[in-house]
């Protein structure tokens, strides 16, 4: 009975092990199943011929006969489309363009230590190169038009994200050559031609070259030669993961040379990209926060109007504050300098311009106090003194210029001004007589010549002196208005 109590107890617990090592072995088949499945959706080995793929790859390396001539023809039509700022110009010019073979090439060898492709593809690289350029510089050279369009422009400084463009569509771009599957490589190898944009930075450069715009050539050059390198990567990381057949060195000291020098020379290519794309978010960063800055300063002081003029000046920034209002004296500067520590604009130059001090004084209080010391001696009683107080008051209180509304009639009139400001001044020619001035400051545009800028300016005089007139402020012939132009 002892006996058979013992079995019976050990029964449940030989029952619970069996079954705990049913679940593990459930649970690591499971695991298995899953690295299966998983593997068959990530996997293209089963669907890449290497040997085929590598024959294709080395075959449009070379540029001769017909590949020169679409070449060419390519950087016409984009040169053309660059030209006329049209999209889609460009865009069939870069479905037509051969210009990958040579870089993929130069990719393969590298991946592949086969020393006879990279010789071949460097070549043929140059040729690509040379040939484009040319193209480029004979059509913008011809053409009249020189104008520097915003295509054209945009092609001129590289960033990082440039290369993460060029490397996922190059990779998109081998991947599909390398499958069997050509149906979905003919719809994808058109959008990889469009992606890595090789050629518009070829024909930007070449119109550098043409006008003698080095910032333009030097620019798109380097973008150019940032999207190759970038092909020539991906295509790397994909025979290294395919694992194509490596041509063995007999001499392994050059070999390591040869590698060095290849991948010094990619990281020197890519540093600067990386340097400007940090200086693009740094620039971000800076005019956001300035405008949240100067908006704070709006909603701080409401009895002053603030333009400003902000500059990121190539990591040096610069903030200019032009004042309009009441007078900020050096305690309200210093506090406004303080300020700026609330924002994350980091170390930058804050500038404030305003006007002296006496032209935000109360000029009615002047006025009066100068009426009342001039005339003081005329007046026989209290009763002249205040009647005489009170009348220039109430002109004083009728003639104020609506400032506002004269803005949007000038703005209307003479659209090429930038800026305008307002005031009073007072001008003595030391004989006791003091003159009240009425100053208008105004900044013009740029683009309007020396000719046309006095031209305007005397018409502005008019229209403000009938402005004036209109309120009362000053008479017919009153030739107290001044116009000063900047």
């Amino acid at each position: 009975m002892n006996s058979d109590s013992t079995v019976e107890q050990g029964n449940p617990e030989q029952k619970n092990e069996e079954a705990k090592e049913v679940d593990i072995q459930f649970f690591k088949q499971f695991v298995a199943d899953f690295k299966i499945f998983l593997h068959s959706i990530v996997s293209i080995k089963e669907e890449v011929d290497i040997t085929s793929t590598s024959e294709i790859i080395k075959k449009n390396i070379d540029f001769a006969g017909s590949s020169i001539w679409i070449l060419v023809c390519s950087i016409i039509v984009a040169s053309i489309g660059l030209n006329a700022n049209s999209v889609a110009v460009i865009i069939g010019a870069m479905l037509i363009s051969p210009l990958m073979g040579p870089i993929r090439g130069f990719g393969l060898a590298i991946a592949t230590n086969d020393i006879k492709t990279l010789a071949n593809s460097l070549m043929n690289f140059g040729i690509m190169v040379a040939v484009s350029l040319l193209a480029s510089w004979v059509y913008f050279w011809l053409t009249p038009l020189q104008d520097i369009t915003p295509e054209l422009a945009a092609r001129t400084k590289p960033q990082v994200l440039d290369v993460l463009v060029a490397f996922f569509g190059g990779l998109a771009g081998i991947i599909a050559a390398a499958s069997d599957n050509k149906s979905s490589a003919m719809t994808i190898i058109p959008g990889v031609a469009i992606a890595t944009a090789l050629m518009p930075p070829l024909c930007t450069a070449g119109f550098g070259l043409a006008t003698h715009n080095w910032d333009f050539f030097f620019g798109a050059f380097y973008l150019f030669t940032l999207n190759s390198v970038f092909i020539a990567l991906s295509t790397i990381v994909t025979v290294w993961m395919l694992r194509f057949p490596l041509v063995n060195f007999l001499n392994k000291k050059k070999e390591k040379r040869i590698k060095i020098i290849i991948f010094s020379s990619m990281l020197i290519v890519v540093i600067p990209s990386v340097i400007g794309f940090i200086n693009i978010i740094n620039e971000s960063m800076f005019y956001g926060e300035s405008k949240k800055y100067i908006t704070h300063l709006e909603h701080e002081n409401k009895n002053v109007n603030i333009d400003s003029k902000l500059n990121y000046n190539k990591g040096n920034p610069e903030i200019t504050l032009w004042i309009q209002g009441e007078y900020l004296d050096d305690r309200a500067i210093e506090n406004w300098k303080k300020d700026l520590n609330d924002f994350n604009i980091g170390k930058v130059k804050l500038e404030i311009k305003q006007s002296e001090k006496a032209q935000y004084v109360d000029t009615n209080t002047i006025r009066l106090k100068t009426m009342y010391e001039t005339k003081l001696s005329a007046m026989h009683s209290i009763s002249e003194e205040r009647d005489y107080l009170k009348n220039e008051l109430i002109k004083l209180q009728t003639s104020k210029l609506n400032f506002k509304a004269l803005e949007k009639r000038v703005k209307l009139g003479f659209p090429e001004i930038k800026k305008m400001s307002f005031g009073k001044a007072y001008e003595t020619n030391f004989s006791g007589k003091i003159d009240t001035l009425y100053l208008f400051n105004v900044n013009w545009s740029e683009d309007i010549g020396s000719l046309q800028r006095n031209k305007e300016t005397q018409q502005l005089k008019k229209m403000l002196h009938l402005e004036l007139e209109l309120k009362n402020i000053i008479s017919k012939k009153d030739s107290n208005l001044r116009v000063l132009a900047y």
